[in-house]
Protein backbone atom coordinates (compact mmCIF):
# COMPACT_ATOMS: atom_id res chain seq x y z
CA UNK A 1 0.00 0.00 0.00
CA UNK A 2 1.37 3.38 -1.00
CA UNK A 3 -0.15 6.75 -0.20
CA UNK A 4 -1.63 8.58 2.74
CA UNK A 5 -4.61 10.58 1.54
CA UNK A 6 -5.73 8.13 -1.17
CA UNK A 7 -3.83 4.91 -0.48
CA UNK A 8 -3.41 2.48 -3.35
CA UNK A 9 -2.62 -1.21 -3.23
CA UNK A 10 0.09 -2.36 -5.65
CA UNK A 11 0.61 -6.06 -6.30
CA UNK A 12 3.48 -7.94 -7.90
CA UNK A 13 2.49 -9.59 -11.17
CA UNK A 14 3.68 -13.08 -10.21
CA UNK A 15 0.99 -13.83 -7.61
CA UNK A 16 -1.67 -16.49 -7.68
CA UNK A 17 -5.29 -15.40 -7.52
CA UNK A 18 -5.51 -16.80 -3.98
CA UNK A 19 -2.46 -14.81 -2.81
CA UNK A 20 -3.89 -11.69 -4.42
CA UNK A 21 -7.13 -12.08 -2.49
CA UNK A 22 -5.21 -12.45 0.80
CA UNK A 23 -3.04 -9.42 0.14
CA UNK A 24 -5.89 -7.21 -1.02
CA UNK A 25 -8.04 -8.06 2.01
CA UNK A 26 -5.07 -7.60 4.39
CA UNK A 27 -4.24 -4.17 2.93
CA UNK A 28 -7.92 -3.11 2.81
CA UNK A 29 -8.12 -3.83 6.53
CA UNK A 30 -5.09 -1.57 7.08
CA UNK A 31 -6.83 1.16 5.05
CA UNK A 32 -10.16 0.79 6.93
CA UNK A 33 -8.38 1.05 10.27
CA UNK A 34 -6.29 4.02 9.10
CA UNK A 35 -3.12 2.15 10.04
CA UNK A 36 -1.12 4.07 7.44
CA UNK A 37 -1.99 7.34 9.24
CA UNK A 38 -1.30 5.87 12.67
CA UNK A 39 2.05 4.55 11.45
CA UNK A 40 3.01 8.04 10.21
CA UNK A 41 2.05 9.57 13.57
CA UNK A 42 4.06 6.89 15.38
CA UNK A 43 7.01 7.53 13.08
CA UNK A 44 6.75 11.27 13.75
CA UNK A 45 6.81 10.60 17.51
CA UNK A 46 9.80 8.34 16.96
CA UNK A 47 11.55 11.06 14.96
CA UNK A 48 11.02 13.62 17.70
CA UNK A 49 11.97 11.24 20.53
CA UNK A 50 14.64 9.26 18.66
CA UNK A 51 16.84 9.20 21.78
CA UNK A 52 14.24 7.46 23.96
CA UNK A 53 14.51 3.65 23.81
CA UNK A 54 10.95 3.23 25.11
CA UNK A 55 9.58 5.08 22.09
CA UNK A 56 11.55 2.72 19.83
CA UNK A 57 10.07 -0.29 21.64
CA UNK A 58 6.58 1.21 21.42
CA UNK A 59 6.99 1.84 17.67
CA UNK A 60 8.17 -1.71 16.96
CA UNK A 61 5.36 -3.20 19.06
CA UNK A 62 2.78 -0.94 17.38
CA UNK A 63 3.83 -2.02 13.88
CA UNK A 64 3.98 -5.70 14.89
CA UNK A 65 0.52 -5.54 16.48
CA UNK A 66 -0.95 -3.86 13.38
CA UNK A 67 0.31 -6.65 11.13
CA UNK A 68 -0.78 -9.48 13.41
CA UNK A 69 -4.19 -7.89 13.96
CA UNK A 70 -4.75 -7.63 10.20
CA UNK A 71 -3.63 -11.25 9.75
CA UNK A 72 -6.18 -12.34 12.36
CA UNK A 73 -8.92 -10.28 10.72
CA UNK A 74 -8.20 -11.89 7.33
CA UNK A 75 -8.53 -15.32 8.94
CA UNK A 76 -11.75 -14.28 10.64
CA UNK A 77 -13.28 -12.93 7.42
CA UNK A 78 -12.09 -15.71 5.09
CA UNK A 79 -12.44 -18.58 7.54
CA UNK A 80 -9.92 -20.38 9.73
CA UNK A 81 -9.40 -23.16 7.19
CA UNK A 82 -7.07 -20.93 5.15
CA UNK A 83 -4.40 -20.88 7.89
CA UNK A 84 -1.98 -23.10 5.96
CA UNK A 85 -2.39 -21.33 2.62
CA UNK A 86 -2.17 -17.89 4.25
CA UNK A 87 1.00 -18.86 6.14
CA UNK A 88 2.52 -20.23 2.94
CA UNK A 89 1.73 -16.94 1.19
CA UNK A 90 3.38 -14.96 3.99
CA UNK A 91 6.48 -17.13 3.80
CA UNK A 92 6.77 -17.10 0.02
CA UNK A 93 6.38 -13.31 -0.14
CA UNK A 94 8.92 -12.80 2.65
CA UNK A 95 11.52 -15.00 0.98
CA UNK A 96 10.86 -13.59 -2.49
CA UNK A 97 12.06 -10.12 -1.44
CA UNK A 98 9.73 -8.51 -3.95
CA UNK A 99 10.14 -4.76 -4.22
CA UNK A 100 7.66 -2.17 -5.35
CA UNK A 101 8.96 1.34 -5.87
CA UNK A 102 12.08 0.50 -3.88
CA UNK A 103 10.21 -0.59 -0.76
CA UNK A 104 9.36 -4.12 0.39
CA UNK A 105 5.90 -5.49 -0.09
CA UNK A 106 4.04 -4.74 3.15
CA UNK A 107 2.11 -8.00 3.28
CA UNK A 108 5.29 -10.05 3.48
CA UNK A 109 7.34 -7.83 5.75
CA UNK A 110 7.80 -7.88 9.48
CA UNK A 111 8.66 -10.72 11.78
CA UNK A 112 7.38 -13.55 9.60
CA UNK A 113 8.16 -16.30 12.09
CA UNK A 114 5.98 -14.68 14.76
CA UNK A 115 3.24 -13.84 12.26
CA UNK A 116 3.08 -17.42 10.98
CA UNK A 117 2.97 -18.77 14.55
CA UNK A 118 0.17 -16.32 15.32
CA UNK A 119 -1.76 -17.36 12.21
CA UNK A 120 -1.39 -21.07 12.93
CA UNK A 121 -2.49 -20.60 16.57
CA UNK A 122 -5.47 -18.41 15.63
CA UNK A 123 -8.79 -19.54 17.06
CA UNK A 124 -12.08 -17.79 16.63
CA UNK A 125 -13.04 -16.39 20.05
CA UNK A 126 -15.81 -18.13 21.96
CA UNK A 127 -19.27 -16.55 21.87
CA UNK A 128 -19.09 -15.56 25.54
CA UNK A 129 -15.80 -13.69 24.89
CA UNK A 130 -17.39 -11.78 22.02
CA UNK A 131 -20.42 -10.94 24.18
CA UNK A 132 -18.25 -9.59 27.00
Amino acid sequence: MIGVIRPKIFLPSALTEQEQSYIILHEQIHIRRLDHVLRMIAFLALSVHWFNPLVWVAFVCCVKDMEMSCDERVLKEMGGEIKGAYSTSLLSLATGRQLINGSPLAFGKGNIKERIKNVMNFKKPAAWVIAV
